[in-house]
C-alpha cells in the first residue's frame, strides 16, 4: 500500500498529483468586481483541488506536498446524494507559477490540458501587467471562456455580460480602447510637450487612464 503523495522526486507521486487534477482540478480566473481597481474589477488566477470530505486526507496532503495554498470547507450540496466537500486553493501569483512549472513538467491531458495551457496564457497577460490594460482585460475574458468548465457559478461574468452591464461610473474605461489616433495624440504629446490638461480633455478620458498610456508609451521608447 502507498504512504499516499508525500515526495515531490517522486514520479510515482508527480504523476498521481497530474492524474489527480485530470479529473477533479479547476483552472480559472476570478474576476470580481473591486471599485478600487482601475476597471473595476480584479484579475485574479485560481487554481483548485476539490474532494468529499471523506477523502480530507488527500487534500491535506496535497497541501503539504506543495507547500503553499488554502484548505477550506464547502457546505453547499448540489445534489441530494451529494456530500459536503473540501477545498485546496492556490491564487497567490507566485504560487500559481510553481503550479504552471509542475504541470509543465508532468503534463495534464484531455480537457485539463487544455484548460491548463489556457490559464497560462492568462497567467503570461498578469505577469506582465497587461490585465490592467482594457486590451489586456478583455483578452483575459475571452480567453477564460474557452476553459471547459462542466458548470459554472451564477454570477459568471463572461464578455458579453460585462460590456452589456459594466459598472456604470467605469463604462468608458472598460469599453473604450485606446484607438489608433488617440495614441497618435499621446505620441505627439510626448514628443513635443504641452498642456497635458489640454489633452485629457481633448482624449475625453480619465487624467489616471492618458497617465498611464503616457507611462505605457514611455516604456516601449527606451
Amino acid at each position: 500500500m502507498h504512504d499516499g503523495i508525500t515526495d515531490p522526486s517522486s514520479a510515482w507521486d508527480c504523476g498521481f498529483v497530474s492524474g489527480l487534477v485530470c479529473g477533479e482540478g479547476n483552472f480559472t480566473i476570478a474576476i470580481p468586481k473591486v471599485r478600487s481597481c482601475r476597471l473595476g474589477y480584479h484579475v485574479r488566477p485560481v487554481f483548485q483541488v476539490e474532494l468529499s470530505v471523506v477523502d480530507e486526507l488527500l487534500i491535506r496532503q496535497l497541501l503539504a506536498f506543495f507547500g503553499f495554498g488554502s484548505v477550506s470547507y464547502c457546505s453547499r450540496i448540489r445534489s441530494a446524494n451529494e456530500s459536503a466537500t473540501i477545498r485546496w486553493s492556490v491564487t497567490a501569483m507566485a504560487d500559481c507559477r510553481s503550479i504552471e512549472s509542475f504541470f509543465l513538467a508532468n503534463p495534464l491531458i484531455g480537457a485539463k490540458g487544455r484548460a491548463f495551457e489556457i490559464w497560462r496564457r492568462c497567467l503570461s497577460i498578469i505577469q506582465q501587467n497587461k490585465h490592467t490594460s482594457t486590451e489586456g482585460f478583455l483578452e483575459i475574458v475571452s480567453l477564460r471562456e474557452e476553459i471547459n468548465q462542466n458548470s459554472r457559478p451564477r454570477n459568471f461574468r463572461n464578455r458579453a455580460h460585462l460590456e452589456a452591464s459594466p459598472l456604470p461610473v467605469l463604462k468608458a474605461r472598460l469599453l473604450k480602447v485606446w484607438t489608433v489616433d488617440e495614441k497618435e495624440l499621446v505620441a505627439r504629446y510626448i514628443e513635443l510637450g504641452g498642456n497635458r490638461a489640454k489633452l485629457i480633455q481633448k482624449l475625453g478620458r480619465s487624467e489616471a487612464s492618458v497617465a498611464t498610456q503616457i507611462t505605457r508609451q514611455r516604456k516601449t521608447q527606451t
